[in-house]
């Protein structure tokens, strides 16, 4: 019954809720004695030599409020040692259901954070029925060889292509990861993005994923994000607005506007004192809602919320702003300025400690979250400032790692990162399959021509890579791309989409300048691309072994792609055809 509720699309998510919900209780009734059930230096050692591998303790030290994170331990420990699940397990769902989200809410201690996280996610099901999904995705995502290493930007489902940060610790500036966490981290996200092609935008899911990874293992934080995913997915179609992660930068601020219009039906007053000092919720709570208040509370709130967020969605977002704004409401009526009001929010959220008061707060208050879709939030006569996310006109990022079967005998697996990112973006989505290679193939124009031709590849693009060896025994990765496969012919061909490259001794795209057309000429007397100024940028004689580089007009490369030198000597040269993943 679970694996069919855990199928794609094929039920609703309220029923996968309640079933799973049930299921955390059968899980610890039977191990009801926690591990760390005695806060003592043994249990508090037990936790950190669990994920050594993976957490910087010395991060995380620095970083939590060991005095609170502790008391909120010995909270959680005692809540769910005093609880008789026995007896929850056998009341009738609506009251099972409430009794199941009123002890997530006093938190989940640390060594049960696994179990009942994969749980409410629906991750612990997916994995049962399937133990090697994540090992599946991998190779549907990247082929036979699975990159342990990422050496340029990682997808952080934000927009702005030029501002994407180049590793996981400028997104996540406050993890506690060690190098090995870090990879980890980096191949999920890959993973998520060509996995999940439909993210427009969610910078929720780095922050998300550098919570998970404290306590999940890789394939686990993975299917975790997955379910989640996909549960938001089924949710958006069905028109629910009951969902976990937004998609699109759209609906991520629609529903930061449903939270503004809430604050100003329960309190009209401050609304209007609001306005009268130029505050605008909506820019100011975006990037908290968005990154689930990871940089606004204590890292101990984070983790307690991070279970409820899981239990009962993106709400619990919009009950824990409301709270904050009803606690403060007095403060807030009497501040003088913008920038007070910001300064009273910041620093009332950074000073938390206790987090069960706020809780109680938040989830006192009634809140119909059906009255207030977000058909309804984009009726607001007031619209969210142009500055509310600078770069929302920006045009998405998009990142693609090709699927690789096989190794090459001329650069390494990382180096396709970056001659894909050179690519036509229609061509990104496709893979790398070798086609010819001079080591199996021979050194004749004959064959390469032959070989190129076949019906599966004669009508796909092409990348050709070069290892030359110059007269002064430099050796230098070089190459180029054609959105046409080599052919037999004594008129130039390609498009304005060619370029040519170098990957060493450094990457470096040369783009077609616009000078001429004269891309590739090929005939069995050799290949030529690129002509004007000097000559080709890059040349190869008929038995493909004597070469030639000069600085072409066609890419505008200012001096020969061969170290430097005219004339080189081919070592081993590759075709590829870019296939259909």
């Amino acid at each position: 019954m679970l694996n069919r509720l855990s199928a794609r699309g094929k039920t609703t998510s309220s029923t996968v809720i309640r079933v799973r919900a049930r299921c955390i209780f059968f899980l610890v009734m039977g191990n009801k004695q926690s591990q760390a059930g005695h806060l003592d230096a043994q249990g508090r050692d037990s936790f950190l030599l669990q994920r050594q591998d993976v957490v910087d303790f010395e991060k995380f030290s620095h970083t939590i409020d060991q005095d609170a994170f502790w008391a909120q331990q010995a909270v959680e420990i005692g809540v769910w040692q005093t609880t008789d699940l026995s007896s929850i397990a056998n009341l009738d769902m609506k009251e099972y259901t409430q009794r199941v989200k009123l002890l997530v809410r006093r938190g989940v201690p640390c060594d049960k954070k696994a179990e009942v996280w994969t749980h409410l996610s629906g991750a612990y099901y997916r994995l049962q029925q399937n133990p090697n999904f994540y090992q599946q995705v991998l190779t549907d995502v990247f082929g036979a060889r699975v990159p342990d290493k990422f050496y340029r930007k990682v997808p952080t489902f934000s927009l702005a292509p030029d501002a994407v940060p180049t590793s996981f610790e400028q997104v996540v500036p406050k993890h506690m990861l060690t190098h090995k966490g870090l990879m980890s981290a980096q191949r999920i996200l890959w993973t998520i993005n060509m996995y999940h092609p439909e993210i427009e935008y969610c910078p929720t899911i780095p922050r998300i994923l550098s919570l998970l990874l404290l306590y999940l293992t890789e394939s686990e934080a993975f299917t975790v994000l997955h379910e989640l995913l996909e549960r938001s997915r089924v949710q958006q179609n069905q028109g629910s607005t009951r969902w976990h992660l937004a998609f699109t930068m759209k609906q991520s601020l629609t529903f930061t506007i449903v939270f503004k219009r809430l604050i100003y039906e329960r309190w009209p007053a401050m609304g209007k004192h609001l306005d009268s000092l130029g505050f605008d919720i909506v820019p100011f709570f975006l990037p908290w809602f968005e990154t689930l208040f990871f940089d606004a509370v204590p890292l101990h709130v984070i983790l307690c919320l991070m279970g409820v967020f899981l239990s009962e969605g993106n709400k619990v977002m919009i009950r824990l702003g409301l709270a904050l704004f009803k606690q403060n409401k007095k403060a807030i009526m009497l501040a003088r300025s913008n920038d007070e009001v910001s300064s009273l929010l910041r620093s009332k959220c950074l000073a938390l400690r206790d987090v069960q008061p706020v809780f109680k707060l938040a989830f006192g208050i009634y809140l119909n979250t059906e009255k207030h879709t977000q058909r309804k939030a984009l009726r607001l006569k007031t619209a969210p400032t142009a500055d509310t996310h600078p770069e929302q006109d920006s045009p998405t990022a998009v990142f693609h790692r090709p699927r690789l079967n096989s190794s090459s005998e001329i650069i390494a697996d990382h180096h396709f990162e970056a001659i894909w990112s050179w690519l036509p973006v229609r061509f990104r989505i496709q893979s790398p399959q070798l086609v010819f290679c001079t080591s199996d193939d021979g050194r004749s124009m004959t064959t390469l021509f032959r070989k190129c031709g076949m019906e599966e590849y004669r009508d796909n693009g092409m990348v050709f890579l070069i290892k030359a060896k110059n007269s002064m025994g430099q050796v230098t990765l070089i190459g180029g791309f054609c959105p046409t496969m080599f052919r037999e012919s004594n008129t130039a061909y390609g498009t304005g989409e060619c370029f040519v490259f170098t990957i060493e001794p450094e990457e470096h795209k040369y783009a077609w300048t616009g000078e001429n057309d004269q891309h590739i000429r090929s005939n069995k007397t050799g290949f030529h691309m690129g002509s004007g100024k000097e000559g080709p940028a890059i040349s190869l004689s008929a038995d493909l072994s004597d070469g030639m580089s000069y600085c072409s007009g066609s890419y505008g490369n200012t001096k020969p792609l061969s170290g430097g030198e005219t004339f080189f000597f081919c070592l081993v040269m590759e075709v590829y055809s870019l296939v259909s993943s």
